[in-house]
């Protein structure tokens, strides 16, 4: 049985911590519990714990706790950091202000205590109250676009470098160096999402909807470059952002457009040329390059 783990910080977190005066004491994470060909699992219980680490990968563990949580239909789990069984430490005690912190995760698709680990990552998207909670016993990171940072290179920052998204250092390969946009591309996906932190979303519902294949989208949600499994196709405005800043990144040598994940309707997705910088809407079945990004 395969998982695919995406993190996902949203801003609803930090409007609940504006409106009460108070620091949430969790985060949002969302994943797929998928089958071998990629297929999602519904109704299926599983086990999950997460381990944060402090300061490096595999560091010290400061906070360990443990969820029981049932995927619905689609296959996709949400489970919170921060209000699962504590198990090692306590989830405010966490300094998240100093140095790096990682989470890895353990899984045991039975929902039984045979724990599997399915890898560690940066927490490179800790939601911006955590930090405000922490602000007095640290600094916050600074970051700034062309840093190599995440596995790739920041092509756009936010909340004074806190926070932005990270390219892939290439273009995802394939046999003929082009890929479709989608296996079937006579329905919509629901994959319309066009602002910043919409990519996310969008490759999820394609990957979600469209299987295992060959296609835009699930070459990013498979790319494991510098180590992070959390890569995803961005949506419109993010590449757009991206061809901004094409010479800073680079290795955008092909003529043929980039797609986003953004759908304009059942048969056609928007992309740009990065050579001429026009938004086009080609026909999602039509070749296209592909250059995955995250979020930090």
């Amino acid at each position: 049985m395969k998982i695919k783990f995406i993190l996902l910080t949203v801003f609803s977190i930090w409007l609940q911590h504006a409106a009460n005066a108070q620091c949430p004491q969790s985060f949002y994470y969302q994943a797929v519990v998928r089958d071998a060909a990629g297929n999602g699992l519904p109704n299926l219980t599983v086990a999950i714990r997460f381990t944060i680490l402090d300061s490096n990968n595999p560091g010290v563990p400061v906070y360990q706790e443990d969820h029981q949580v049932t995927s619905n239909i689609f296959g996709q789990i949400i489970p919170y950091p921060g209000r699962g069984t504590p198990r090692l430490g306590t989830f405010p005690a966490i300094n998240w202000a100093t140095g790096h912190k990682y989470m890895r995760v353990e899984m045991d698709a039975t929902g039984g205590s045979l724990l599997v680990n399915m890898g560690t990552e940066l927490l490179g998207s800790v939601p911006y109250a955590l930090y405000a909670d922490s602000a007095a016993k640290g600094g916050y990171p600074q970051h700034h676009i062309g840093e190599h940072y995440g596995g790739g290179i920041i092509f756009y920052v936010s909340d004074n470098g806190q926070h932005g998204l990270i390219a892939d250092s290439a273009d995802l390969q394939t046999g003929n160096d082009t890929v479709t946009w989608a296996n079937v591309d006579t329905i919509t996906l629901n994959a319309n999402l066009p602002g910043t932190g919409g990519g996310i979303m969008n490759t999820e519902r394609i990957v979600v909807k469209q299987g295992a294949g060959n296609y835009a989208a699930n070459l990013c949600a498979n790319d494991t470059s510098g180590g992070y499994g959390d890569w995803f196709l961005p949506s419109a405005n993010e590449l757009a952002l991206l061809y901004q800043q094409q010479q800073v990144v680079g290795g955008f040598g092909s003529a043929a457009p980039y797609w986003s994940s953004t759908e304009s309707s059942a048969r056609v997705a928007q992309a740009i040329n990065f050579a001429s910088g026009a938004t086009l809407q080609p026909a999602k079945s039509s070749a296209g390059n592909v250059r995955a990004v995250r979020a930090f």
